[in-house]
């Protein structure tokens, strides 16, 4: 599989081969060891991508599209990728939707044990850590202090996602979700229609999608015709064209069904691997 382009904010490469382990490292030290990359073959295909959170209570919907090598927040983030702090208010912060109890549940590095700790309240940052999991497919707010003042970079990596498919349930309801191959792939040729997603002619009765980016989100539905289209406001649903948006490596999204079903795709650069 060779390197994947770079679009927006997340820079994307995949790399071929068990080696490429060795090559990710070095690429943290040497931007120009990523020349090598489309010439070392192995047993495994390894990536990474790269999400830019931006400054002060900036926010980034971020997604795992790889299996982690260790998948946990200390697995995936390290000690030194996200923000510290004594408080939690100086760090950065990992936040999940629980469906189940519709409430976020947040984590932050803490500097005096270079652990995770819940951050809802101040008694669970006394608490004892929390390095909870964070599996291929999760989807994820990842949000930058008040003081900050400089961009983070951080970066996801692990190997590709090797198995035929994927399938995930989708409950009635609003969901995190994310694409979960190690691929990007457009809105359109998502099976969410195929799988039991509810079309509708009014956008404010079909299933939607929301998109965070550039600080807002875009809003997409899914009309009887089988096709998703912009639907921020009446206008845009009755007038645009069905959008070409493209779910990016690195990207989360929400979801919101308007009945269960099972969410399944078929993963399409397996023969390549």
């Amino acid at each position: 599989m060779t390197a994947c382009s770079c679009s927006g904010s997340r820079d994307v490469r995949v790399l071929p081969g068990a080696l490429s382990l060795i090559l990710i490292s070095a690429w943290f030290l040497s931007p120009a060891a990523a020349s090598a990359e489309e010439n070392i073959f192995g047993a495994n295909v390894c990536g990474y991508t790269r999400v830019y959170l931006p400054p002060s209570n900036g926010l980034v919907l971020a997604a795992m599209n790889f299996r982690p090598f260790d998948p946990t927040l200390l697995g995936v983030f390290g000690t030194n990728q996200l923000r510290s702090g004594f408080f939690a208010s100086a760090a950065d912060k990992v936040i999940f939707w629980d469906p189940a109890t519709q409430q976020y549940q947040q984590y932050a590095l803490r500097n005096t044990d270079w652990q995770f700790h819940g951050c809802r309240n101040a008694q669970q940052w006394t608490n004892a850590p929390m390095n909870v999991a964070l599996s291929n497919g999760a989807a994820f707010w990842i949000q930058s202090p008040n003081s900050s003042t400089t961009t983070n970079a951080i970066v996801f990596m692990g190997q590709a996602v090797e198995s035929a498919g994927y399938s995930s349930g989708m409950i009635s309801g609003l969901q995190m979700r994310c694409y979960g191959l190690s691929s990007e792939i457009n809105i359109q040729d998502t099976h969410f229609a195929a799988d039991g997603a509810t079309p509708y002619i009014l956008y404010s009765q079909a299933d939607r999608i929301n998109v965070w980016t550039n600080g807002g989100y875009m809003s997409y539905a899914l009309k009887d015709d089988g096709k998703w289209y912009p639907a921020r406001n009446l206008p845009e649903w009755m007038l645009s064209p069905p959008t070409s948006n493209v779910f990016q490596l690195g990207q989360g999204f929400w979801y919101q069904a308007r009945n269960p079903f099972v969410w399944t795709e078929t993963n399409q650069y397996s023969r390549n691997l």
